[in-house]
């Protein structure tokens, strides 16, 4: 086969195109009619803690996974339960491992970004925030459904690149605010010391 020719390739292609949409749609659509609530002031105190309180839905992804590993093995003592050390895997306690590892690996660039983001963007663009939040729980949600077909675990691809590109979104954001603006915005204005 040469490259491209892989039939799962074309569903790939399809739920990162998808995904695109989805992300961009949703920036549009939260700029412009600004559907979550979001501060009026633009200190830096208020954007840092605004973003860490929106920051714990971030979370529900990670504390999903563990409680399945948990309630998997809890239901399975014999092969799973008693000593994960010698537990026998099965497809569904193998897939709750790996998206347990991805989804942690993912909040963590994830979270970064936000704060990042938080500390550069105007406070107009704040409803972003909320926005990429949302979207990384949802994708995060569909990657574990799609990763549960065993049949076709290549549906993980729709949750997959929704997180991904949500986060690639944050991180475009992040790097042309910080050659634009420089890493000392907004510091000087916020009496912070230096």
């Amino acid at each position: 086969m040469q490259r491209g020719d892989h039939p799962e390739q074309k569903t790939v292609r399809r739920a990162v195109f998808l995904a695109a949409s989805i992300v961009l749609t949703s920036c549009y659509l939260a700029v412009s009619y600004a559907p979550f609530l979001t501060p009026n002031d633009p200190s830096f105190i208020i954007r840092v803690v605004f973003t860490i309180r929106c920051l714990v839905v971030s979370l529900i992804p990670l504390i999903f996974g563990i409680g399945v590993i948990g309630t998997m093995r809890y239901y399975d003592m014999e092969n799973m339960g008693a000593n994960p050390v010698r537990e026998k895997v099965t497809y569904k306690l193998d897939v709750a491992k790996r998206y347990l590892q991805n989804t942690l690996e993912q909040t963590i660039v994830h979270t970064v970004l936000q704060l990042s983001l938080s500390t550069f963007l105007p406070i107009v663009y704040f409803p972003l925030i909320p926005t990429f939040i949302t979207l990384f729980v949802i994708g995060r949600f569909i990657f574990f459904i799609g990763y549960m077909d065993e049949k076709r675990p290549v549906n993980r691809a729709l949750g997959f690149a929704l997180t991904w590109l949500t986060n690639v979104f944050s991180f475009l954001l992040c790097v042309v605010f910080l050659i634009w603006k420089g890493p000392f915005h907004n510091l000087k204005e916020h009496h912070l010391e230096l």
